[in-house]
């Protein structure tokens, strides 16, 4: 069951993702070195895409630790 739900949520996340990108070679060349905290800011402004980024990393961290 947590398989599945992760294969249809990851699969919604890269669909989300896909679509929002506005320039493809600024995300993966950005100043910060990290693709997906590139895209949280170009897509999401400064201060919603630092708080996004940061949730990401927190939940991260603690999927890693369960």
């Amino acid at each position: 069951m947590t398989a599945q739900m992760g294969l249809y949520l990851g699969f919604a996340i890269i669909l989300a993702i896909a679509y929002t990108v506005k320039d493809v070679t600024d995300v993966v060349a950005g100043k910060y070195g990290q693709p997906m905290g590139n895209l949280c800011l170009q897509v999401l402004g400064p201060k919603a895409g630092l708080g996004m980024f940061s949730l990401n990393i927190f939940a991260q961290f603690f999927v890693g630790q369960g």
